[in-house]
């Protein structure tokens, strides 16, 4: 230690030394010191240590307010020892750096030039600063922790120029962008793989089910709900492709069946489909010119105006339905094969309009020129052949219609036009002559033994319409009008019944000879100018006769319009079924043919003073009828029109009514019902 002359602090209560004194004291002070002098407890106060050891081999603590290593410009190596062997802590002045051969912990905020680490975040100080992370050569910069990176304003840019860009994970990786994507390379593919490591579980029990059954696997069938299955190699029978129903564990998991499994199954094995999904809101773009290559020769691309699907030798199926939107849709095909045994035109939603269109097959082909055929139905709703068509529309087709070689002909219904004619027959067997106009010039005579049926506008004779010889078994009908003259029919029906509807007749209509376990049925309108005559029984819904009528017999049971009587409805209906009675048949009789309740509206009345009759014919039982009354049938009870419900509970309740027409409301005569609100 050098000595300072003149330093130090003035004693306190003792007479000033003098200089000399002092100076002689200081020099033995520092020979002392220099020889190794050791002093316990000393307070250096001010003034220059210079060349001096603190602490040697045991340590001790030197407390300092500031502590300076060198000037400004002059630096020297301070160490820091720890007490294993290899750490320390030494700054070297020559490049100004701290090396520690040990650990630094830090409990608040540490600044490293432009970087900042505070807690868990590491951050730039400086305005915009970015953070680099580089290695030197070929390190690699290895995160083992989830990353969870989130910007407000900037991007995320990876680059390498050589080298790879590697995203594995054994979970889901997802790629979300607001705007766009873009994945680009410079000269190389990009490739999108899946299945690298398909999963595979043996399968030791399948449980029995009738809509779904339990799959337990010896491994981590690593599936999840909806996951898509293939199952093979299974003894019950379960060998197919499934979605994942049910997780219970990482080893059991349910699928549904289509059909009962009735047995349980011990083996078999569970792979795991592995997909590619490219979904859009709108559409998925192929540039034009581009291949998309399925295996090793089939091909789809586009030239810009056409799409090209090429498969090579091989074939092209549609697993599903097949859709084709478009005006024309060719194939040319030299065989074609449709499985579906009704093959359907004009489409597949059900037409509001008439389009005008014909509905059929046309086909080329060549007869001294090149010609059109067509068959199918035409506009006129008839089924037609013509074997030199012109379309003069679109789907729209004329011409003359060809010849037709068939063998036995069964029709219901034979249109003959044109002046056309029936040849080479020795018998024809029609049931129904219909849609035509059937002309006579003399008498008309239809002989059969078996049913005969005329459904026609217009049978017109110039003397008389006459139907002779035995039916047995069928029923004669006659629709239609019968103009002319007076007309007959003669029949000896012995099991069945002759029908006559739709008539109209000048003349004078007779049936005669009818057995008594037949019937004569006048049904419809039948509008009888003449008169009518019938013997034996007669069973009619509605006549119109401003002529003479002579019945024997007769049973009505429909309306007859210019002759006394009343007129009567039969209704039936299911419980929970809906039926209202007609408001101008005089009795109406409902039978209730099962459980449940059936409804029906009153109708408003038409004629003044009508009475209308309601019965409960018969009903099964737990069946009801209830008859909804809105404002037009006065209560006893207030004298108002309020809506009410009319229940009739079983067979047998009833009720009379009045039609008031001038106050448009319905009045009670008598009633077997209950009333109320519901």
């Amino acid at each position: 230690m050098s000595k300072q002359p003149n330093f130090g602090k003035s004693l306190s209560g003792y007479t000033p030394l003098s200089a000399a004194v002092l100076e002689t004291i200081g020099e033995s002070v520092a020979a002392v010191m220099s020889s190794g002098l050791t002093l316990n407890n000393v307070t250096i106060s001010g003034g220059t240590i210079d060349g001096v050891t603190t602490g040697s081999s045991s340590p001790g603590i030197l407390y300092v307010t500031n502590f300076y290593s060198g000037q400004p410009g002059i630096g020297y190596t301070g160490c820091f020892y720890g007490n294993t062997v290899g750490k320390s802590a030494c700054w070297d002045p020559v490049t100004a750096t701290w090396n520690i051969s040990g650990n630094l912990t830090v409990t608040d905020t540490s600044k490293f030039g432009n970087l900042q680490i505070l807690n868990n975040t590491l951050s730039s100080t400086n305005p915009n600063g970015n953070i680099f992370i580089n290695t030197l050569g070929t390190g690699v910069l290895n995160i083992t922790a989830p990353i969870n990176q989130t910007t407000t304003n900037g991007n995320i840019i990876f680059n390498t120029t050589n080298g790879t860009y590697n995203l594995n994970s054994g979970l889901t990786n997802t790629l979300n962008s607001g705007t766009n994507t873009d994945i680009t390379t410079q000269n190389g593919d990009i490739t999108l793989e899946t299945g690298l490591a398909i999963p595979l579980s043996n399968i030791t029990f399948i449980t029995t089910g009738v809509s779904s059954v339990t799959v337990t696997t010896s491994t981590n069938h690593g599936l999840v709900t909806g996951d898509k299955v293939t199952i093979t190699g299974t003894n019950n029978g379960t060998d197919g492709v499934y979605t994942v129903g049910t997780i219970f564990s990482n080893t059991t998991f349910s699928i549904p069946v289509s059909s009962p499994v009735l047995s349980t199954g011990t083996v078999g094995t569970v792979v795991k489909h592995n997909n590619i999904y490219l979904t859009a809101s709108d559409s998925i773009y192929i540039p034009q010119d581009t291949l998309l290559t399925f295996g090793d020769v089939s091909t789809l691309s586009t030239d810009g105006t056409n799409t090209i699907l090429d498969t090579g030798t091989g074939n092209f199926t549609v697993n599903g339905d097949l859709k084709v939107i478009g005006d024309t849709t060719y194939i040319k095909s030299t065989v074609v094969s449709i499985d579906d045994p009704v093959f359907n035109v004009g489409g597949i939603d059900p037409l509001i309009v008439d389009d005008g269109m014909n509905r059929g097959i046309s086909g080329k082909y060549y007869d001294t020129t090149s010609k059109l055929m067509f068959f199918g139905r035409n506009s006129s709703g008839c089924f037609t052949y013509i074997p030199d068509a012109i379309e003069v529309s679109p789907n729209v087709f004329t011409g003359t219609p060809g010849c037709m070689t068939v063998g036995p002909l069964t029709s219901t219904n034979v249109t003959i036009t044109g002046g056309g004619t029936i040849t080479g027959l020795t018998n024809l067997t029609v049931p129904t002559l219909n849609t035509c106009n059937i002309t006579c010039t003399g008498v008309m005579t239809i002989t059969g033994t078996s049913g005969v049926n005329i459904v026609s506008p217009l049978v017109t004779t110039s003397s008389h319409f006459t139907a002779t010889g035995t039916i047995t078994g069928a029923t004669g009908v006659f629709t239609g009008a019968i103009s002319g003259g007076s007309s007959t029919i003669t029949g000896n029906t012995t099991t069945g019944s002759l029908n006559v509807t739709n008539n109209t007749t000048t003349g004078t209509l007779t049936v005669n000879n009818l057995a008594t376990v037949g019937s004569l049925n006048v049904t419809n309108d039948v509008h009888i100018l003449g008169d009518l005559i019938v013997d034996d029984t007669i069973t009619t819904l509605d006549i119109t006769s401003t002529g003479t009528a002579n019945v024997n017999n007769l049973n009505i049971t429909g309306i007859i319009t210019g002759l006394p009587g009343i007129t009567i409805e039969h209704l039936s209906i299911t419980g929970g079924g809906v039926v209202s009675p007609a408001a101008a048949i005089n009795i109406t009789f409902i039978n209730i043919t099962s459980s449940g309740i059936a409804t029906g509206v009153l109708p408003n009345g038409t004629v003044d003073g009508f009475i209308k009759y309601i019965f409960i014919s018969s009903s099964v039982s737990g069946s009801s009828y209830k008859l909804t009354a809105t404002s037009n049938l006065i209560d006893i009870g207030t004298g108002t029109t309020a809506s009410k419900v009319l229940t009739f509970k079983t067979a047998g309740y009833s009720i009379v009514l009045m039609w008031d027409h001038n106050n448009s409301h319905w009045l009670f005569i008598n009633a077997g019902v209950c009333i109320g609100s519901t």
